[in-house]
């Protein structure tokens, strides 16, 4: 995928209007044309209809010409011109509204009346992009990097477009995102200008800057388990897997080097020929020398844990961390023998003679907490607390126990559920070190630990996400039944306020990404009076109002009106005009701040809310669209609506 350097981008930036349309005709540009591609600047052209003023001129009755009504109408004859326009907004709205309808002046700037056809605008044209000639095409559902040129047909010329920098060039590929024609391409492309021919050279572009980097890596298996770093060919070029977290999908299916969903997993490095020499063992002699061999594998679901080291033919082994730890010990994971290893095993080394038995090789220095606590006990998420502590046998002969404690909450809910020395464990437990002898049991000793709120004293109101909540107040969940047990979570300022009222069960207080709207505040005991806060916030016309303004038909003549909350113009027309309904004035009036609804229908200057925060709708097609609600977050909305102020 053809790249450009920082200094060309500049240039192609500074350069891309500068060659600016060429002043304008008598001629007539082509008629607008609905979902044709339209670039910045395009010039196209639309028939403006105008009506001339109503003129209601006094006479004689009874004159010639004079009419029984007193008056001698004239004026109201409607002409039509056509008008140049000049793209000036989004070229990809350009598309969609038409010069001369409602919305037509967003995008669209109005030039002089035309007639005849005017000459092909050459130089309309924006100038050329750095580069030269024409990179590829764009392809909709490619994986871009970030920087990546492509180029967009626009009919009687091409332009270049550039993806984003990451993260935002994930969405150089995807629908909506197109360059140039979509209502969202310019979150993902940006312009750099036109071009004309193909890069040179056309043949294997890419090869041409690729190091050659010697003889080929084994070849990419599917098979194969791959870690950050690891090094495979393919079709003689060299790719290394990336690094964590994208270093997860090199393993997977989907993710082949050289394909387009590769470039997620794999960096390519360069070009090779042949095999490495020497090909048997090739790594082995750069393998660091680790000593003495410890003993060899054997199977075992639980018998090793993080860091315990293994020797076969010669290697030595180290168990991974969790989670991969867990099946450090299972069948079909033997370091060699075994496809899957390398899901359980890192290779450290090679080693000559032998270290002697390694069970349990770090036991003698975990250091001693005393006395052992009782031996684990499977149970459910309220069997163990924050703090308790178990104690797990290593071996029987000679005894030897090590402890662990339980995680805090939410963890503390998998310490009855999974066994510390297990698949598992290490979502609860925490190996606290070695035991000796016996201690007494542990039941809930430690709950106590936890900060009891103290102002006010009392528990508030249980978490529910049918309340509307905001920054400040405070909710109630609770831990456990029996013994009864509550926790606090207060709700977070702007920005994060707006994670308070998430639908999901996994922004709720003290769920995974609870974090993202709540605090954590402490325990507490008894009940808060009253009980039924949080409430939804009470808008009445006397807390939150503002002052709609819409025009009406009134009366010819009709004065000027205030009084009460509203307040109104004069009638638009005079008196003695052949039809009222012609009379319009406005008239504003103080309006209750609802919350906003997909259902209402906003125009320009309409004031919605979600919970205290008003937004003011500034552009109505959108307001009422989902896509475009109001949110306390940053997000698509702000192109419909403006954050105002807060409801008293």
């Amino acid at each position: 995928m053809f790249k450009v350097s920082s200094i060309a981008l500049t240039a192609a930036l500074c350069g891309l209007h500068a060659q600016t349309a060429s002043a304008q005709t008598a001629g007539c540009s082509p008629g607008w044309v609905s979902g044709a591609i339209y670039s910045a600047d395009s010039r196209v052209s639309a028939n403006i209809a105008s009506t001339t003023t109503v003129v209601n001129t006094p006479c004689a009755t009874g004159t010639t010409g004079c009419p029984a009504n007193g008056f001698i109408t004239t004026g109201g004859v409607t002409t039509t011109a056509t008008h140049n326009f000049r793209c000036t907004g989004t070229p990809a709205f350009c598309s969609q509204r038409d010069p001369a309808g409602s919305f037509g002046s967003i995008d669209w700037t109005q030039e002089a009346t035309c007639s005849g056809s005017a000459a092909a605008p050459a130089a309309s044209i924006p100038a050329a992009w750095a580069g030269g000639g024409c990179p590829a095409a764009f392809v909709g559902g490619t994986d871009y990097d970030p920087e990546s040129v492509v180029t967009v047909d626009m009919g009687t010329f091409s332009l270049v477009y550039q993806c984003t920098s990451a993260p935002n060039n994930l969405f150089c590929g995807q629908s909506g995102y197109e360059p140039g024609t979509s209502q969202h391409g310019a979150v993902a492309w940006t312009e750099l200008g036109s071009c004309t021919g193909m890069l040179s050279p056309t043949t294997s572009p890419v090869n041409v800057v690729l190091q050659d980097v010697g003889g080929c890596p084994v070849v990419y298996s599917a098979s194969a388990a791959y870690d950050e770093g690891d090094f495979v060919s393919e079709n003689q070029l060299v790719y290394q897997c990336r690094g964590y977290p994208q270093s997860g999908h090199c393993s997977q299916a989907g993710f082949e080097p050289g394909t387009s969903t590769g470039a997620t997993a794999w960096n390519i490095i360069g070009v090779c020929t042949g095999t490495f020499a020497p090909t048997s063992s090739p790594i082995f002699v750069s393998l660091a020398d680790v000593g003495a061999c410890p003993d060899g594998w054997v199977a075992g679901a639980n018998n090793y844990d993080e860091g315990d080291r293994v020797s076969a033919n010669g290697l030595v082994f180290q168990c991974r961390a969790f989670p991969f730890s867990g099946w450090c010990g299972q069948a079909g994971y033997e370091p060699l023998a075994d496809a899957n290893f390398a899901d359980a095993w890192t290779l450290l080394g090679h080693c000559s003679g032998s270290i002697g038995p390694t069970s349990a090789p770090s036991f003698d220095a975990l250091a001693s907490v005393g006395a052992c606590p009782q031996e684990w006990v499977m149970g459910d998420q309220n069997s163990y607390e924050q703090d308790d502590q178990v104690s797990v046998t290593v071996s029987t002969t000679p005894i030897r126990k090590v402890v662990y404690r339980c995680k805090s909450w939410p963890n503390s809910n998998f310490c009855g559920v999974h066994a510390p020395d297990a698949f598992g464990g290490d979502l609860g437990w925490t190996l606290a070190g070695s035991c000796d002898g016996s201690i007494g049991p542990t039941a809930s000793p430690n709950f106590d630990t936890i900060s009891f709120i103290s102002n006010p004293s009392g528990c508030p109101a249980l978490f529910s996400r049918s309340n509307t909540h905001e920054a400040g107040d405070r909710v109630s969940v609770s831990v456990s039944t029996l013994p009864a047990r509550v926790v606090v979570y207060e709700c977070r300022a702007f920005p994060n306020v707006g994670y308070c009222n998430g639908q999901g069960a996994s922004l709720d207080p003290g769920a995974t990404f609870g974090y993202l709207g709540w605090t954590f505040v402490g325990a507490c005991t008894g009940t808060l009076a009253p009980t039924g806060a949080p409430t939804a916030y009470d808008n009445s016309a006397s807390t939150c109002v503002f002052n709609r303004c819409a025009p009406e038909n009134c009366i010819a003549g009709a004065p000027a009106m205030s009084g009460g909350t509203s307040t109104s113009t004069a009638c638009s027309c005079a008196l003695g005009d052949a039809q009222n309904n012609s009379c319009t004035r406005t008239t504003c009036m103080d309006t209750t701040v609802d919350v906003y609804s997909t259902s209402t229908t906003y125009a320009v200057g309409d004031v919605s809310r979600r919970g205290r925060q008003q937004f003011t709708c500034r552009v109505p097609g959108w307001c009422n669209q989902p896509a475009y609600q109001p949110l306390l977050v940053p997000g698509l909305w702000s192109q419909a609506w403006t954050m105002g102020g807060m409801c008293a």
